[in-house]
């Protein structure tokens, strides 16, 4: 890819996607609440709040589960 078509906005949301792809995978291998925590640093509250809304049902409630277990 040309270095013109680096800063375009096709290539700029490409790159996004790709990120909150790879975001969703670290959050669905997380174990613990302490996994959970460092992957979520490196991301915005946005991103975070985007692809736990594409997480189904199940995924959404085994990461309740594993924050839930941090509080007690």
């Amino acid at each position: 890819m040309s270095n013109t078509l680096m800063g375009s906005p096709i290539v700029i949301v490409m790159k996004q996607k790709a990120a909150l792809v790879k975001l969703k995978d670290l959050i669905l291998q997380a174990k613990t609440a302490n996994q959970l925590s460092a992957i979520i640093i490196d991301y915005t509250h946005e991103e975070i709040i985007q692809v736990y809304g594409q997480l189904t049902s199940k995924q959404q409630r085994k990461i309740k589960l594993i924050w839930q277990k941090c509080k007690n």
